[in-house]
């Protein structure tokens, strides 16, 4: 599963209940990894501590490093970029297995949305499936 562990203070359920959660992000938001010239998309799975970003699952971290282990990191350095899309969590998380299909058509609609008139990302497109 591609996903992504975005810092603890974005997580919409670590907040007040009385704080507006408006823009806070919840487990099954969209986004994307960049890195080098090849945006990866990925949902959110977890969060993790309040002020730290990076972790991927190990799918997400072979991209970039075929090397990459639970004791191996994949890069050192800000040498990656993750965009989270807010209030996006329905999409990823509506059904007990996820449509990768149209979570990669979403995230790649709203990446080209962010891209300058003319130029075009490269796009990967995850071949996943589940057991049955």
């Amino acid at each position: 599963m591609p996903y992504i562990v975005v810092p603890g203070i974005w997580d919409k359920y670590s907040h007040n209940p009385k704080v507006d959660s408006e823009g806070f992000v919840e487990r099954g938001a969209l986004g994307a990894v960049i890195f080098g010239d090849t945006v990866y998309p990925v949902m959110v799975g977890d969060s993790g501590p309040r002020y730290k970003m990076g972790e991927a699952s190990l799918i997400v971290a072979k991209m970039a490093n075929e090397k990459a282990s639970g004791t191996y990191r994949a890069i050192t350095g800000p040498k990656a970029t993750y965009i989270v899309f807010p209030n996006t969590g329905k999409l990823g998380s509506e059904a007990a297995q996820p449509d990768f299909d149209s979570i990669q058509t979403e995230v790649r609609s709203r990446i080209d949305e962010m891209v300058t008139s003319g130029e075009s990302a490269n796009f990967h497109s995850w071949k996943l499936s589940y057991p049955k």
